[in-house]
């Protein structure tokens, strides 16, 4: 049985208690032993955040100001000793949380309260590096068994945690990209396995044919200058296709025109943007939907390549120094995130086309990174972006061949 507390208070000379509820002897006395292990230069505050205590950050010196973490206790009543590790039932809802949610790395702490001691694990890295090969399925789970090990015990491994908090740091950030794929991955395999979606596009897709197949009717017939009044499928072109036609064109002659500049350099990067931008508020509203979130998604692109590069430009390839400045990477981030909803958009309305376009362009914004990242993270903790690269690339090379074969779909 697990012991938790509701809320606590910060005081000054780390004490805490219960501020509501009934007081609880063996959970005040964890938390006392988890504050008394730490050292005086690390500040903890307790937090209100879903499943966390507190927040904690490590000012020694020689460690780079902004790295902190948050922390979860639990005081079991017993410990179960399974080998050399602690084995603790944990709630796969914390779990989940602690891996989706969670804005810095999770230290779960358990404290021996009859002995005075605590030891420590790295959820997020027990999530990526045990759970997620031992137990694939442990989302489905209502609780699954954690092993902390005996070797951490927080008052004779506090460098060790240290570097565990950065490297947490690292699996945090790394985790965004793998968050984006994960969600796109997960949207497209949905559209393939769903008969209404598909058939759906098909008739999007047919009705493109459809149009061009009247222009070509149209430019063809003689029957305006024969009898001076236009037939009836001149009439329905003019009517349902002119204006979409003509803001298609304007707004894929914008999109030529930008992707010709050079997009690295930050002002020929903004005369990009504001070129498709300017094509977009004129032409817009009346251009056909897989041509807007085309162009939509190109801005978009550029937007990541502009924040990307000036994060790294000013930073160079200093680990720590990024992790720490979640304001500059959080611009090229939100890119990614609105790059994948606006594929996810043109999923729904049926445009695969525009679908494909963009998933190659959002496959681009893992290849442009990863010479960055390996510089900066290393190869291991990289590597994956260049599989979810080809992976993209396969996807859109799926979406694309089920619109010329719409028969036959690539297994």
């Amino acid at each position: 049985m697990i012991d938790s507390i509701d809320s606590l208070d910060n005081k000054a000379n780390r004490m805490c208690h219960v501020s509501s509820g009934i007081s609880k002897p063996t959970v005040l006395k964890g938390h006392h032993v988890f504050l008394n292990a730490l050292p005086w230069s690390w500040t903890p505050r307790p937090t209100n955040e879903a499943f966390l205590h507190y927040d904690v950050e490590i000012l020694d010196s020689g460690t780079p100001r902004g790295i902190a973490f948050a922390v979860y206790i639990v005081c079991p009543t017993s410990l179960r000793i399974d080998s050399d590790a602690i084995c603790l039932a944990m709630d796969c809802d914390k779990l989940k949380y602690y891996t989706d949610r969670a804005s810095k790395p999770v230290i779960l702490v358990v404290v021996d309260t009859a002995k005075e001691s605590a030891f420590w694990l790295l959820i997020q890295e027990y999530i990526h590096g045990v759970l997620a090969k031992k137990t694939p399925g442990w989302r489905e789970q209502k609780t699954v068994s954690l092993h902390i090990p005996l070797n951490q015990e927080l008052t004779t491994s506090l460098e060790q945690l240290k570097k565990a908090v950065c490297y947490g740091l690292e699996l945090l950030y790394m985790n965004h990209f793998y968050r984006f794929y994960q969600k796109f991955s997960s949207r497209i395999n949905q559209f393939f396995n769903s008969p209404e979606e598909m058939e759906l596009a098909m008739k999007v897709e047919s009705s493109r044919h459809y149009a061009k197949q009247l222009l070509t009717t149209k430019d063809k017939c003689s029957c305006s200058s024969t009898s001076g009044h236009s037939c009836s499928s001149c009439r329905e072109t003019d009517n349902f296709n002119h204006f979409t036609l003509q803001s298609d064109l304007k707004i894929q002659a914008s999109l030529e025109k930008a992707q010709n500049m050079k997009v690295l350099d930050p002002k020929e990067n903004r005369t990009a943007y504001y070129c498709i931008s300017h094509a977009l508020d004129i032409f817009g509203d009346r251009a056909s939907a897989g041509v807007r979130y085309t162009a939509q998604g190109e801005m978009v692109f550029y937007d990541y390549l502009l924040h990307f590069l000036k994060a790294f430009d000013s930073m160079g390839t200093q680990a720590m120094v990024h992790l720490t400045h979640t304001d500059d990477y959080r611009r090229y981030f939100k890119a990614i995130e609105e790059l994948t909803d606006i594929i996810n958009r043109a999923l729904e309305e049926g445009e695969l086309i525009a679908a494909s376009v963009l998933t190659i362009r959002l496959a681009d914004t893992y290849l442009f990174a990863t010479p960055y990242l390996i510089r900066t993270f290393g190869q291991e903790i990289s590597a994956p972006l260049m599989d979810f690269a080809q992976s993209l690339l396969l996807l859109a090379h799926k979406m694309a061949s089920l619109v010329e074969s719409p028969d036959h779909v690539i297994q």
